[in-house]
């Protein structure tokens, strides 16, 4: 970074290409040079089509959802609950497709801590849904009234937890 202009002063192209630099230049503790170079070069890749470029192939990155869980011959509950068999499922997943872009599984939930906190706006497989649930529900409900809303614009302070 230039340590002449701060960070708020550069132009969006300069922040841009910085942000690409930190990319292709993290400070990772790589396993071996080829995962390095398969590294950089998926980057790369992202980096090519985020600039209108034309990269040497399609870059992939896949919405898998919770599928990795089933594909590894467990399910949603399961990885919910056993952090081991989710790392697996999720590892063999990326290992068997070799996707550009690693997708975290943001909609697993952590069962555990959820039950702790008596967590009550999402239900889960075992926790308001069937065991074979292959997905989580937000739980709604009616939190504000109608005719609350025009005192919601007149003092929030008074819609504060």
């Amino acid at each position: 970074m230039d340590k002449e202009k701060s960070w708020e002063s550069w132009a969006p192209e300069e922040k841009r290409r910085q942000r690409y630099q930190w990319w292709l230049n993290a400070d990772i503790k790589f396993s071996h040079p080829e995962a390095e170079a398969k590294y950089r070069e998926r980057a790369q890749r992202f980096i090519s089509a985020y600039e209108v470029e034309i990269p040497d192939r399609v870059p992939v990155s896949l919405p898998v959802g919770n599928w990795p869980a089933y594909l590894a011959g467990t399910n949603l509950r399961t990885v919910m609950y056993d952090y081991e068999k989710l790392s697996a499922a999720w590892k063999e997943f990326y290992n068997h497709f070799e996707t550009d872009l690693a997708v975290t599984p943001a909609m697993v939930l952590p069962g555990m801590v959820y039950e702790l906190l008596d967590y009550k706006l999402y239900a889960w497989p075992g926790h308001g849904l069937p065991l074979s649930a292959t997905g989580i529900q937000f739980v709604e409900g009616e939190y504000m009234k109608e005719d609350e809303y025009d005192l919601l614009i007149k003092d929030p302070s008074d819609f504060w937890i």
